[in-house]
């Protein structure tokens, strides 16, 4: 139940990885929406709620460097309480996503977890890719090398969508949110 995906065989540093990219095309059918970006802000201690960047059905488009930061990240399909946590813990060199606190949860003791994947730097920074819908959450990092995909449920009206950093700063190089519904 995830987006239809092109693999691809590549050689990177020397290495043959299996690369996966959202397959199609994702151009927006209300041309009207502007695209929410922000770019070259450090994100502090805390949970920071992106005003303009709320939605439902979306694409985010994020490089990130981890200045001092243990953890850091967004997070969609929030409310204040509750939300699903996409971040990265540099010292772990690991990418996750949290729907411990994403919705509803309860319908059975393991979904409320945290799905991890290993990654590392490209170039001092990571270039993350998520999209959202009302009930999946599909990560592709640094070029689809890493993917992640959880089911999600949270509530029609957890629409916000946050950026975080835990222990530090990080850097927010860029960040395009691209609404779909």
């Amino acid at each position: 139940m995830s987006l239809v995906r092109e693999v691809s065989l590549l050689s990177i540093d020397g290495s043959w990885r299996l690369v996966q990219q959202a397959a199609g095309d994702f151009t927006p059918h209300d041309q009207q929406r502007p695209a929410f970006s922000l770019s070259g802000v450090e994100i502090t201690d805390g949970q920071h709620v992106l005003e303009g960047a709320s939605g439902t059905v979306q694409r985010f488009e994020l490089t990130i460097e981890p200045g001092t930061a243990e953890e850091f990240g967004i997070v969609v399909r929030g409310d204040g309480s509750q939300g699903t946590r996409i971040g990265v813990r540099p010292a772990e060199g690991t990418i996750f996503v949290d729907r411990r606190e994403s919705g509803q949860t309860n319908f059975h003791e393991s979904f409320a977890s945290i799905e991890t994947a290993p990654i590392l730097t490209a170039d001092g920074s990571y270039e993350i890719e998520v999209y959202v819908d009302h009930c999946s959450v599909e990560v592709f990092a640094q070029g689809g090398q890493v993917t992640l995909t959880d089911l999600i449920f949270p509530a029609a009206t957890s629409t916000a969508v946050s950026v975080y950093a835990i222990g530090g700063t990080a850097r927010l190089n860029d960040l395009t949110v691209t609404q779909y519904a």
